[in-house]
């Protein structure tokens, strides 16, 4: 099963499933398109809300083959929080991983398969920097 983690929105994060296993005699929940779920972030962290889907979907995160996380858009440590999450993710589990800055669902599950393991995604930031801005000294 691959996931997908959508982190862009300062609301709610988007978890996507595909059952890359999928065999439709076995009648399973999920079938071969990606099936979102949104959760609203309410102060609760990535990693907890994860919990809470996989559990709530009877998926174990053993269960997880291959992941994709958006990069490029909304903020950027929430860019850099689910890139490390679904990076230790995917080196635990020696699953491949993919950084994309737009979900292309019609070939998304074969960029996955096609990703050598061990290759980590790096989180880039779409916005202007404004860290550090200079003072005037008046």
């Amino acid at each position: 099963m691959f996931l997908a983690l959508d982190n862009s929105d300062e609301d709610k994060i988007d978890f996507y499933f595909f059952n890359d296993n999928y065999n439709p005699a076995e009648n399973s929940a999920l079938d071969t398109k990606w099936v979102q779920h949104s959760v609203s972030v309410s102060g609760k962290g990535l990693l907890e809300l994860l919990t809470v889907i996989l559990e709530k979907n009877n998926i174990s995160i053993k269960d997880l083959s291959g992941l994709a996380v958006l990069i490029g858009r909304g903020r950027f440590t929430a860019t850099r929080i689910a890139v490390t999450v679904a990076n230790t993710i995917a080196y635990s589990l020696q699953i491949p991983i993919i950084g994309v800055s737009d979900f292309n669902w019609n070939d998304l599950s074969n960029q996955i398969k096609n990703t050598p393991v061990g290759q980590l995604v790096s989180a880039t930031y779409s916005g202007e920097a404004n860290i550090g801005s200079v003072k005037c000294k008046s």
